[in-house]
């Protein structure tokens, strides 16, 4: 299951609000804008899950037991297809699995969903563990979907006089420099990035799609 508050889906929706974007994240901006209307009727124990209301009036998240609230608008959102995202997100399409908690228990809700492990170096001299070598990783579940916004100008500073370029083409420029490939089936830039952890097994390594 994919789990949100109605806070990251007001963040959500003000990014694509200021972004004007018209392509796959559209349908995106439709199932926030649905839900955040609808989430009105989460807090404590009472989630808002669309799709998983039919198969009962309760779910368990971290060990306790929710109620669904009953919705009508929700129930008719369209499925956003975010395969070429994640594979995770075609055996588990988005809105057939998502449950909207309360602000007011999410953060115990995400934290339990958080796995941390610990970890120590060894000098291999020695055979010892490395004096002040000790530190906790924090790997966030596989299929989280993040949105954020970068802003782009027009070059201002001394190291770009002499270049006239607008926004979209100094955009171009950096999304070229960053190596993204297009992609002709949802008109966005894609490219991997590892956001800390070790990109050799897969740990912090992160699709980015940019519009």
């Amino acid at each position: 299951m994919y789990v949100t508050t109605p806070m990251l889906l007001a963040r959500a929706k003000a990014i694509l609000e200021a972004s004007s974007i018209s392509n796959m994240f559209t349908k995106l901006y439709n199932v926030i804008d649905v839900l955040l209307g609808d989430s009105r009727e989460v807090g404590g124990h009472t989630v808002l899950a669309p799709r998983l209301r039919d198969k009962g009036e309760s779910i368990t998240l971290g060990l306790e037991k929710f109620t669904i609230a009953t919705t009508s608008q929700s129930k008719s959102i369209e499925e956003v297809k975010l395969d070429n995202l994640n594979p995770l997100y075609q055996a588990r399409p988005l809105v057939d699995n998502l449950v909207v908690v309360g602000d007011d228990v999410a953060p115990t809700v995400i934290e339990r969903g958080l796995i941390r492990v610990t970890r120590i170096s060894i000098d291999r001299e020695k055979k010892t563990v490395t004096q002040r070598a000790l530190w906790t990783e924090e790997y966030l579940p596989p299929g989280s979907l993040f949105i954020g916004a970068v802003a782009f100008t027009r070059p201002r500073n001394k190291y770009c006089n002499g270049i006239s370029a607008d926004a979209s083409v100094v955009k171009d420029m950096f999304l070229e420099l960053l190596g993204a490939a297009s992609s002709k089936d949802t008109n966005t830039r894609v490219l991997y990035a590892s956001i800390g952890g070790k990109e050799t097994i897969g740990k912090g390594l992160m699709k980015l799609m940019i519009a």
